[in-house]
């Protein structure tokens, strides 16, 4: 049988690409784990801050909400089926202006740029 000596051979050179240099310096890194795994201070501080941010903002949102529950609760809450409805086709529109300004105008700039003749 001969895939004895094709995986050596595989072998062989797969431990020759790892010892290159290049692929020496290359290191796996994990942003919630700090030391010898790679992530620097500034990018730890970054998280840490980002994550500071978010559960003060949580904290103070929730204060407010617990203030004013009674507030809420007796709030008569009606849908506008007209308003809701032209929302809708409204947003379908502006979702469908980027693709059609995209074919219209820069599809026939593009042609007119790109002609060789």
């Amino acid at each position: 049988m001969t895939t004895a000596p094709i995986c050596h051979i595989q072998l062989n050179r797969l431990k020759n690409f790892l010892e290159r240099p290049a692929v020496k310096r290359i290191s796996i890194t994990c942003p919630a784990l700090d030391g010898d795994n790679g992530v620097n201070t500034k990018n730890m501080l970054r998280y840490i801050s980002a994550l500071t941010v978010i559960a003060a903002a949580d904290y103070f949102f929730y204060l407010q909400f617990k203030k004013n529950a009674d507030a809420i609760g007796d709030w008569k809450f009606s849908i506008n089926h007209l308003e809701m409805s032209l929302a809708v086709i409204f947003v379908s529109c502006a979702l469908l202006v980027g693709p059609l300004v995209w074919r219209l105008f820069v599809n026939s700039y593009l042609k007119k740029k790109l002609n060789y003749t």
